[in-house]
Order: structure tokens, then sequence, then C-alpha cells
């Protein structure tokens, strides 16, 4: 009996490296090569983050770029967090070690032929300062108008920005080889829907037709109002019937409820 063995295919998402880059917002640059797995002891301006740590064990790049700008390294450890080492740098389009620094990431785009000024979610937006490529960062919303980053050693730590798209500061976008490019939703706020009470049925409307009533009123409708108009069966009757009393031949000062209702 021959057993076929199937292996797992994992596909990528963009929004597998942006939720990665969201949940690391906040996290600050350390003092010196301690507490790097914090996201807020030991902060500092020296350069040295868990990212770079992780990925010098990893093999990443030409030697260990902990205490060097870390822009960059933030971007390839989150692609190395969702994908690992070989098929993380084979989605960043990077065919050589020297991924670590803005220019040479922006070139292995280039030269694959997937770099442009048209931004989509998930792809590695770069800067520009003085007409060089100078910092780098994770695109993780698109609108008409705006992009929106997360971008390490932004301030000495990971940072959510926007900018417009015409911003001049923004270089290009390096697009990689996810085999989806999803949009990241918004949470939208669940609404339990509430039980609708049915309407009330519509009263029928009893219209009685008499003619001028006085004190004194004798005959078969005066006998009838007076069962009518007793207490109990009265209200039983109303809750069923919207009971409309027309006078006829009477003019309007004189409608009135008859006397021999007044209780």
């Amino acid at each position: 009996m021959t057993v076929q063995r199937k292996e797992r295919i994992t596909m990528s998402r963009a929004s597998d490296v942006v939720s990665i880059a969201l949940a690391e917002v906040g996290y600050v640059e350390k003092a010196s090569n301690t507490a790097l797995d914090s996201p807020s002891a030991n902060p500092g301006a020296a350069n040295f983050t868990k990212y770079a740590h992780d990925l010098a064990n990893a093999g990443y790049y030409n030697g260990n770029k902990n205490g060097y700008a870390w822009c960059d390294v933030f971007v390839d450890w989150c692609f190395f967090k969702a994908y690992g080492k070989a098929e993380g740098q084979r989605i960043q389009c990077q065919t050589g070690d020297l991924g670590a620094g803005c220019t040479f990431s922006a070139q292995y785009f280039m030269q694959q032929g997937r770099y442009d000024r048209n931004p989509q979610v998930g792809d590695q937006v770069f800067f520009q300062s003085g007409g060089e490529i100078s910092h780098t960062g994770i695109v993780v919303k698109v609108t008409d108008a705006m992009i929106t980053t997360v971008e390490g050693n932004s301030g000495d730590s990971v940072k959510q920005n926007s900018y417009k798209k015409t911003n001049s500061y923004i270089a290009g976008y390096g697009h990689p080889k996810y085999d989806y490019t999803d949009t990241v939703m918004e949470k939208a706020e669940t609404v339990i829907p509430q039980p609708v009470s049915a309407p009330a049925e519509p009263k029928a409307t009893v219209t009685i037709e008499l003619e001028e009533l006085s004190t004194g009123s004798v005959g078969g409708q005066v006998k009838t109002m007076r069962q009518l108009s007793h207490k109990k069966p009265l209200m039983q009757y109303k809750q069923k019937y919207r009971v409309v009393l027309h006078y006829e031949n009477s003019r309007r000062e004189n409608r009135r409820r008859p006397p021999f209702l007044e209780r």
C-alpha cells in the first residue's frame, strides 16, 4: 500500500504582515543590549532592539545589526515572524544578504520590477531625504488620498503614522510577492438586534348617531345608551372599539356628553 504524503501549503497575505506590525506599535528602542523583549523597559537611543537580536540569531544579513539604525530591520522582522527566513526573504524580493539598509531593500524590489508609486496594503514604503532613500516602514491602510504606516525607529520607537499620497517625503513602494493582497478592515461594532413588538391592532370605529338629547329625553335610544354607559360594560367596550357619538341636528355648543351619561 502506497501512502501519499501531502505537504501543507501556507498562503501569504498582506494582512499577515500588517497584523504583526500593528501589534508592535509602542515598542521603544533600548539604551543598551538588555531587556530587549520588553516593549517599554530600558528606553534609550542606542539602537538596540529585539528585532535585530532575533534576526541575527536567524542568520540574517552580513552580520549582527543590533546597535545600528533599525527601521529596515523592523520591516524584515515582521516578514520573518510571518513566514520564516527563506520564505520571508523571497516574498520581500531579497536575493542577497544586504537587506538591513533601506537603499538595499529598495534596490531588491527595483531589480524585480516591483517598485513604483502606487501604494497597496502590505507594501514596504520608502522615504527619501536629499534625494536618497533614508527611512522605511509598512503600509497598513490606503485611502483615496492618504496612507497609514507602521515604522520602526520612528522617534526611537515603533509608531503608526499617516501621510498624504502626494507627500514629497515618499520615494516609492516595494510590492512584496504575496499570494493575496487583501485589505485590512476596521472592526465593526457588533449590533445585537432587539425584538420588535408587534403593532397594536387598530380599534374598530363604531359610530352611534343620536338625535339631540337632553334631560328628560325618553325612548329606545336613551335605554340603549344607559345600558352601554354602565361603568364595567363601557370600559370593556372601549377596550375593543373607538366610540364616536354623533348628534344630529345639534349646534356645536350643544355637542357635549348627554346628561344621562354623567356619573
